[in-house]
């Protein structure tokens, strides 16, 4: 009997405590709720800002100082000319008259190209690619809503970042776009994309950074200095040398490229890369880079197992020029620069850059580890020789191994060009009998990977094949007869 009462009690304290909680909460719930609307109602205005309904006020805005760009190059062709007759006269002259309305076959033609830019400065400086205006004879500009053209000047170009500067002088103050801050994007940040799309003017896409810091991305070659912002903003051909906005209607790149090969994959030139050479391209027309004189690559897998490394990071030294500043500070093919002038180079990506933008002929201070130690060099970057200057270093170079049995050669410009390649090494002649005879690679081969590093020259080949211990596989990417294939040796 005492527990049905003891049980009884319970449910009545516990009934009465829910009721009165209920009440208390609809009292306070009821008290707070203009305060509770508050907060969400905030919450949403946050969202609509980082998500605006429209882009037509960022638009309207930027849409005048984009400019769209037209190039002509005057071709030449080289007919032979048929002397049939005493007269000297083409035989082919009747057929083109007949058939083609003119005597004589046209001894030149035009080739015209399409991009896009964008105004600087109000007296007409135009930021555009290196690729859209090199090597032509004449450069249009046509102005939002002016019915006038503009002819340009090269200002300065610079091949290794694409960027050129133009100028038009059209006798009025001009619209301006203000450069951001490259730096201080976010992956998903929006971004707008405005240019001259398939000749469709002042086309606007819009999408967001799909990446930042593409370094492995080089359109323009293996000397290019690329350091790309990937968006998924769309880009078709004619928007080259437009610019790339954020939210605040700045500019943070110039459009470059797009990836051939997928759906709304495009890289654009990040904006402070381009604060850095334009006073550059202003006074000079051109930008004057410094040089270590070394070929760099990623730290083999070889090399960090050897050596006990914990970390990939930094930049691999495969090969150092004769008498270049690398070779006079004491630097040395199989060295790891891990710290140039104070900055972390996390890849060997990171390098060239922090180089090609150092004071030329100025000390500076490099951290590098060798067979596992670290030590510190000091080095006067110097002037940076021309493509002409460096190719001549680099060609003829060639290395031999007598342990596999094989001598190869860097890749002449002409064969690079043909195979479309930008690394590779060539065999030279194989030793018979050898372990690269055995294992069928050719003269003529063309070696493209070792264990997966990619091949640059002879002598960082040489290095990787090195530091591949006994007993372990050299996987090798060869290139033969246009088909792509592996080949395997046990060292």
């Amino acid at each position: 009997m005492k527990k049905l009462l003891y049980f009884a009690l319970i449910v009545v304290v516990g009934v009465g405590t829910f009721f009165v909680g209920f009440e208390y909460g609809n009292k306070y719930l009821q008290a707070n709720t203009g305060k509770l609307q508050d907060a969400i109602s905030q919450n949403m205005t946050k969202t609509t800002i980082e998500t605006p309904a429209s882009f037509a006020p960022l638009v309207k805005k930027a849409m005048p100082a984009v400019v769209n760009i037209s190039v002509e190059k005057v071709i030449k062709y080289n007919f032979p000319k048929f002397k049939s007759s005493p007269f000297h006269d083409d035989p082919f002259d009747d057929f083109f008259e007949r058939f083609f309305g003119f005597r004589n076959i046209p001894k030149e033609g035009k080739q015209t190209g399409l991009g896009s830019g964008f105004i600087v400065s109000e007296d007409g400086y135009i930021l555009t690619n290196h690729h859209v205006v090199a090597n032509v004879d004449k450069i249009i500009v046509k102005l939002y809503k002016d019915e006038n053209e503009y002819e340009a000047k090269i200002i300065g170009t610079d091949e290794r970042t694409d960027v050129a500067l133009i100028k038009i002088n059209a006798n009025r103050s001009l619209p301006v776009l203000p450069l951001g801050d490259s730096d201080a994007i976010e992956i998903g940040d929006w971004v707008i994309a405005i240019g001259n799309p398939l000749g469709l003017s002042h086309t606007v896409t819009k999408g967001i950074v799909s990446y930042k810091g593409r370094k492995e991305v080089k359109p323009g070659g293996p000397n290019m200095l690329a350091d790309f912002i990937q968006t998924d903003a769309p880009i078709n051909r004619g928007n080259s040398g437009g610019p790339l906005l954020n939210m605040k209607g700045e500019v943070i790149g110039i459009n470059e490229s797009i990836s051939a090969a997928a759906q709304n994959i495009g890289f654009a030139v990040p904006i402070n890369m381009v604060k850095v050479i334009m006073p550059q391209l202003k006074e000079k027309g051109m930008v004057e880079r410094a040089w270590l004189g070394i070929s760099l690559g990623p730290v083999p897998d070889e090399v960090i197992k050897n050596y006990n490394l914990k970390s990939k990071k930094g930049a691999y030294v495969y090969s150092v020029f004769r008498d270049s500043p690398a070779d006079k500070a004491g630097i040395k093919p199989d060295d790891i620069i891990v710290e140039y002038n104070g900055k972390k180079i996390e890849t060997s990506d990171d390098l060239p850059w922090l180089v090609s933008n150092s004071p030329i002929n100025k000390p500076v201070k490099i951290k590098l580890l060798r067979e596992g130690k670290e030590i510190v060099v000091e080095a006067k970057p110097a002037k940076m020789p021309s493509d002409e200057e460096l190719e001549k270093r680099s060609m003829g170079q060639v290395e031999k191994s007598s342990e596999l049995g094989i001598e190869v050669e860097n890749l002449p410009p002409e064969v690079m060009r043909r195979e479309r390649l930008s690394y590779g090494v060539r065999v030279k002649s194989v030793s018979e009998g050898s372990l690269a005879d055995e294992a069928d690679i050719r003269v003529g081969d063309i070696i493209l990977e070792l264990n997966n590093n990619k091949i640059h020259n002879a002598n960082q080949f040489m290095n990787i094949y090195k530091n591949i211990p006994r007993g372990k596989p050299a996987r090798f990417m060869i290139l033969r007869d246009g088909a792509f294939f592996y080949i395997v040796i046990k060292k």
